[in-house]
Parts: C-alpha cells; structure tokens; sequence
C-alpha cells in the first residue's frame, strides 16, 4: 500500500506563507556550576525562517452586549512536522517581513502530515 502522506505534506507546504524563529532555553540555563539559580537565562534561537502558518480562527466570543470585546484571539501555529517544537518554546512569527505574533507555544500536537501548537501568551490579542 501506498502511503499518501509525503503528497498531503507537499500540499500542506504551499499554505505556509509565514516564516517563524524559535528560541529555548538550553539544558540547565537557569543554573550554574555550583547548583544556584541564574534568573536571566538567555534563549538560543534553534530554528530560524522555518515556513509555517499562523492561524487566528478561533475567537473567545462572549455574549454580544454594549459592552462586549471578544479581544482574545486563539492563534495556532502549522508547520512541517520534521520540527522539534516543545511546549515552552519562544515563537516570533513574520508574514511579509513583519512580525505578526509572538509568544510561548504549548504542547505540540503531532499529526502526520503537520505539527499544530497554540500560543499560551495572550499579549497580543
């Protein structure tokens, strides 16, 4: 049997028109050689200009009201799934050159044809 996936990856690359940089911390960044806690570790960038898509569908819509601001936007990341993201990662997305959203992701959600992953920070929205 043929497997389909390496098509559907293809496919899905055509919509990754954004570009993203992501930053971690490195193993035991926020301690030092003698076991204290250093508080201004400095992420290392571990991927830059990976193609990827932001996806902002999904919106906290409360009760429409005078008052009402649906402002929190629920952005999710897309991109090939060859890319080792953890939950905790700093993400800076570009579309055109501009940065358009930043934040720490959550965890990963692996599928076959993608990684998925929601931005935890609500900075932005």
């Amino acid at each position: 049997m043929v497997s389909i996936l390496p098509n559907v990856s293809k496919i899905l690359a055509l919509m990754y028109t954004d570009v993203m940089t992501v930053s971690r911390l490195p193993e035991n960044a926020g301690i030092d050689e003698n076991g204290a806690v250093i508080v201004n570790a400095e992420p290392e960038i571990i991927y830059a200009g990976i193609p990827c898509r932001l996806s902002l569908g999904a919106k906290d819509t409360p009760d429409m009201s005078d008052d009402a601001n649906p402002a929190e936007v629920r952005p999710v990341i897309i991109c090939r799934p060859n890319i080792r993201l953890a939950s905790g990662d700093f993400v800076r997305v570009l579309r055109n050159g501009e940065i358009i959203y930043s934040g720490h992701i959550g965890r990963p959600n692996p599928y076959g044809s993608s990684i998925q992953v929601q931005f935890l920070d609500k900075e932005n929205s």
